[in-house]
């Protein structure tokens, strides 16, 4: 962002806010030690709210829609965000 490079921004976020495959049905909680930071990283609040954000700002309609459907099916969402 620093950069002004908006969609490679919004590009890493949209690739840090999927689940790793392997874990989609076997991992529930965001803090479980015995995964490594990484795979967990896609539970993150702040990363969801930040992604979110990103959206709103400069995304358009479709793709805030799908940040926040997305929000919900990870389990995320917050009156918050």
């Amino acid at each position: 962002l620093r950069h002004r490079n908006y969609e490679l921004a919004r590009r890493v976020m949209r690739k840090a806010c999927v689940a790793p495959d392997r874990l989609k049905s076997s991992y529930k909680d965001k803090d479980d030690e015995s995964v490594e930071v990484q795979k967990r990283l896609y539970k993150s609040t702040k990363l969801w709210a930040f992604y979110a954000d990103l959206e709103e700002n400069l995304g358009t309609f479709d793709t805030t829609c799908s940040v926040y459907e997305s929000l919900f099916d990870v389990k995320v969402i917050s009156p918050q965000i």
